[in-house]
């Protein structure tokens, strides 16, 4: 009986003995490895000029240079459309939006403005049939036409907040949905 309990004993001494043999050998034979395949790299950066939203972006500017002042957040927070009640049929109308924007740290003082790059078609409650490729704006409480900017790239449209919205109150325009014959218009 004790044969039969040393036998299975050495071979398990034995075989122990073979694996630790082949792992010194292949040891000393293992090269490193190197993946065959890229991880994605992802990263994240702060934005210090403005926030995109569905409403579009804004910045803050100085009011006579239009450069931009660094370091004061903007976001546009909303675009609302009111209809003024012309009862003018579709292609002729006349309505107000009202435009908000939040730049806590702008200065309200008349030294600094917010420049807004808008997607007027993102506003609440406007018309579906409303017609862009007449459209214009202007009017109202804008602090300021953006030159060079052309109407026919409406719905996205370019002005100038004054710096007394900054921490949310609306900024009124008329938008009219037939620029033809109108003066004083914010677009070219």
């Amino acid at each position: 009986m004790t044969a039969l309990v040393r036998r299975p004993a050495a071979w398990v001494v034995v075989l122990v003995a073979v694996l630790l043999t082949a792992a010194a050998l292949l040891g000393g034979a293992a090269r490193p490895t190197s993946a065959a395949w890229t991880n994605a790299g992802f990263g994240t950066a702060a934005v210090t000029t403005g926030t995109w939203s569905d409403f579009g972006t804004c910045r803050v500017v100085n009011a006579t240079s239009k450069a931009v002042v660094a370091g004061k957040p903007c976001t546009v927070t909303g675009i609302r459309w009111a209809s003024n009640g012309d009862g003018k049929p579709v292609g002729q109308r006349t309505d107000h939006l009202y435009v908000t924007v939040f730049a806590p740290t702008a200065s309200t003082g008349g030294n600094e403005l917010i420049e807004v790059t808008a997607n007027f078609a993102a506003a609440t409650d406007i018309p579906a049939t409303w017609v862009w490729s007449t459209s214009g704006y202007g009017g109202g409480t804008l602090a300021g036409v953006v030159p060079g900017w052309a109407c026919s790239n409406l719905p996205t449209a370019k002005l100038y907040a004054p710096g007394w919205a900054a921490g949310g109150a609306d900024v009124y325009l008329r938008l009219y949905e037939n620029r033809a014959g109108m003066t004083g218009l914010a677009c070219s």
